[in-house]
């Protein structure tokens, strides 16, 4: 196995990084489809700042087998999209619950049209890796009390910035891409 892309998440109240397992091929894939992948990282920081990777094990039976470097019918896009095959989706981001369960987050978008383009995300696909079993959470439908708990970020005015003044800018400067600056 290779290690997977890592998320930034907060876990049990602590903010560390997962990352799955992924399949190096597809004859690892084939040789491992029944069992899945039988595992996942979690990245932390010790008293000392510093990081340190740990292996979670899952319970045996229950690896993960929907995953993005799968192949066939165990793929996840493909497997989502055969549910779901009117909605347009991005990537897909590997997270776990406060009890350990891996899952699976993968938005879906409606297109706008403007001088740069553009899309707005309305929805999110979240799957059980170990199963397959899929939720479809449309933004629309969240509730006023989860979104009253999620914290938005205090952007500045950048008329009020001063020569010199330090600053860090995010955007898609002329539809060029996502990129910051300081």
């Amino acid at each position: 196995y290779d290690v997977g892309d890592l998320t930034q998440i907060v876990y049990k109240r602590e903010s560390v990084k997962t990352a799955p397992l992924v399949y190096n091929g597809f004859w690892k894939w084939n040789s491992h489809k029944e069992q899945g992948i039988p595992a996942y990282i979690i990245v932390r920081n010790d008293e000392d700042g510093k990081p340190y990777a740990k292996v979670i094990t899952l319970d045996k039976g229950k690896g993960m087998k929907y995953v993005p470097s799968a192949a066939f019918d165990q793929k996840l896009s493909r497997h989502i999209y055969e549910k779901y095959n009117s909605y347009i989706f991005e990537s897909s981001h590997f997270e776990i619950d406060e009890k350990g369960n891996p899952f699976y987050v993968t938005p879906y978008v409606t297109h706008t049209i403007g001088i740069y383009g553009g899309k707005k995300i309305t929805g999110a696909i979240v799957t059980d890796p170990c199963t397959g079993k899929m939720k479809d959470y449309k933004l629309k439908d969240i509730p006023s009390d989860v979104l009253k708990n999620i914290k938005k970020a205090t952007l500045g005015d950048s008329d009020k910035v001063n020569v010199g003044e330090g600053v860090i800018a995010i955007g898609n400067a002329l539809g060029y891409g996502q990129s910051v600056t300081t």
